[in-house]
């Protein structure tokens, strides 16, 4: 067994006036890790080993407080220390605006690659951000045939258990410049295989990334997991803090991914660190062991220690199969999405469109009906409905958005299908109505859209976190029986249904295999909604306070629902005539 320590989110900062609380955490930790009994191989720290990478002496004063103390308990060398860049690491005071719209509109791979290795005056100024990170970097490793330094990346090559080792740490935070990085992530593809490369001889080959891959470019995402969970055994990581601490191995990685707690955080909420056993000579399993600090109890607690089975060979393969065809179907219907919208002017070209113009819609659990007019009911959190663990019955009037947040739902999870394992699957009620008969059959439906056979279809949904998301919902369809059926046979599918208001006069309550489900209400939206959207649908030229005004007024005198698409429509006349809006539309629709 190869024992691996992993640390990640220190955010160390001589300036805080909590830095004694940092020391007695450390202290801590150190205390903790006194007591491990098992012998340490190396140690892996996933990033933001400080608060503000502005000072080269900042991570030095790190490095002594905590690497170096690290390194004395365990009876650790420097070169058995790794590490990688996070988001604090790097140096913001060089951001430039002048490179982030650049950046913003950089959509493939060949961009990226033209970028960076033309090597001129802006691509040597995206890198400033690097400079003390580096130079740190450069305290720990010295450049040999072991060890390989890139701006961007570092390789590192050792021995461990008799096995050669390959480590590889790549610096997501590059283009992390502010504290809106989710999704505008970029890490060229060719230094990834430069990297990889220099790897090749390695019986085990170790990743370190700080960020979630899903927090990059969609485009460049799908080419780093291809990579990456083709070629490495374990990618380690960290970030994300108490969100999504995990060791997220279940079925449908094809990789053995560990996400640990941070090391330190000001809440003092969340803080721990991760022991990884890991068979370096079958690469079939590990044990893992959380510990946790309890402030209550002032040290670190040891969690139960867990067994994972990794996948190898062809179920590995077969993993990585699945996961590409997955983003090929992520592809298409980010296509078909942008279809539901009317109207904008921006790049039809753009495939991130329907994302950066979805807006979360109020959702509430009574309706309109239900609720007096002085009466306030909070808004249902929309973030649960993205979470596939309970069924929801939605009713809404027509073109209130149900579409639109059924396609939201299914982006969603297939863009996070590595994270969570979820697989959603759409069916339109009155799209199907006229193609069922006797022979119609709902898996061999499924497997002409997954494009896999009918038996390893019927895996799939066995074997995953499925979610059937059900539109134009119709109680009296022929499909109910179907999907009846379906239900009971699997049990472990969860469903998301949206059907017009006038159902749920007509039906009180539905019974659907009877599985307990929640009633959601989408109601019309507010002011603030209504400004949410205008921001993004490039309304600057006009008084955005005068334009809600006349939107909300309008909608009232001539008794339309207030919804995005009510809102598109308006703005889609206004984009096609050369009126003024707020002068024309609104004056004439009430006189």
């Amino acid at each position: 067994m190869m024992n691996i320590i992993h640390l990640t989110d220190l955010h160390y900062n001589s300036d805080s006036y909590e830095k004694f609380t940092q020391r007695g955490i450390i202290d801590k930790l150190c205390q903790s890790l006194e007591t491990v009994k098992e012998k340490v191989d190396i140690v892996i720290f996933t990033g933001d080993l400080v608060f503000k990478g502005n000072s080269l002496e900042e991570f030095l004063a790190a490095k002594d407080l905590f690497l170096d103390k690290i390194c004395r308990i365990l009876g650790l060398t420097e070169d058995q220390i790794f590490i990688c860049a996070g988001n604090h690491d790097m140096d913001r005071s060089h951001k430039l605006n002048s490179l982030e719209g650049f950046f913003i509109n950089l959509n493939s791979e060949q961009d990226l690659y033209t970028f960076v290795e033309k090597k001129d005056k802006d691509y040597l100024n995206s890198t400033l951000t690097t400079t003390n990170y580096n130079l740190f970097r450069q305290h720990i490793f010295n450049e040999s045939s072991n060890n390989f330094l890139h701006d961007l990346y570092s390789v590192h090559l050792r021995t461990v258990c008799g096995k050669k080792v390959g480590i590889l740490s790549i610096n997501s935070s590059w283009r992390s410049v502010d504290d809106t990085s989710e999704g505008k992530l970029l890490f060229p593809i060719h230094l990834l295989e430069d990297a990889l490369n220099k790897v090749k001889d390695s019986d085990v080959k170790l990743l370190l990334v700080h960020h979630p891959l899903h927090w990059f470019k969609r485009f460049n995402q799908r080419e780093l997991q291809k990579l990456i969970y083709k070629n490495c055994d374990v990618m380690f990581s960290g970030h994300v803090h108490e969100s999504e601490v995990t060791t997220h191995y279940k079925y449908n990685n094809g990789i053995f991914a560990n996400v640990s707690s941070a090391s330190m955080t000001y809440d003092r909420d969340h803080i721990g660190y991760t022991i990884i056993e890991y068979d370096i000579v079958n690469k079939d399993n590990a044990w893992i062991t959380k510990f946790k600090y309890v402030e209550d109890f002032g040290k670190f607690i040891k969690d139960e220690r867990v067994k994972i089975d990794i996948p190898g060979g062809e179920e590995k393969k077969y993993q990585n199969d699945l996961r590409t065809k997955l983003d090929s179907k992520l592809v298409l219907e980010l296509s078909k999405a942008n279809d539901l919208l009317l109207a904008n002017d921006r790049d039809e070209n753009d495939t991130e469109l329907f994302i950066k113009l979805f807006n979360t819609p109020v959702i509430k659990t009574q309706s309109r009906a239900e609720i007096g007019i002085s009466e306030s009911v909070k808004n249902f959190d929309f973030q649960k409905l993205l979470i596939n663990e309970n069924n929801y019955l939605i009713y809404g009037h027509d073109k209130s958005g149900k579409s639109s947040l059924l396609k939201y739902i299914q982006i969603t999870h297939l863009t996070k299908y590595s994270i969570n394992g979820n697989i959603p699957f759409y069916i339109d009620f009155s799209e199907l109505e006229n193609q069922i008969d006797t022979n119609w059959d709902i898996i061999r439906f499924m497997s002409k859209y997954f494009e896999l056979s009918y038996e390893k279809t019927k895996n799939l949904i066995e074997k995953h976190h499925f979610r059937l998301l059900i539109d134009n919902f119709d109680p009296h369809s022929h499909l109910l029986k179907i999907i009846d059926s379906f239900l009971i046979k699997y049990p472990n599918i969860n469903f998301v249904i949206c059907c017009d208001h006038l159902t749920s006069r007509i039906v009180e309550d539905y019974t659907i295999d009877d599985r307990q489900y929640q009633k959601l209400y989408l109601h019309d939206i507010t002011r603030s909604d209504v400004r949410a959207y205008l921001d993004k649908n490039k309304t600057e030229s006009v008084n955005k306070d005068n334009l809600i005004d006349k939107i909300v007024t309008f909608c009232r005198q001539i008794e339309l629902p207030l919804n995005y698409w009510t809102i598109s429509i308006i703005l889609l006349i206004h984009k096609k005539s050369r009126f003024d809006v707020s002068k024309n539309i609104f004056t004439r629709a009430t006189k």
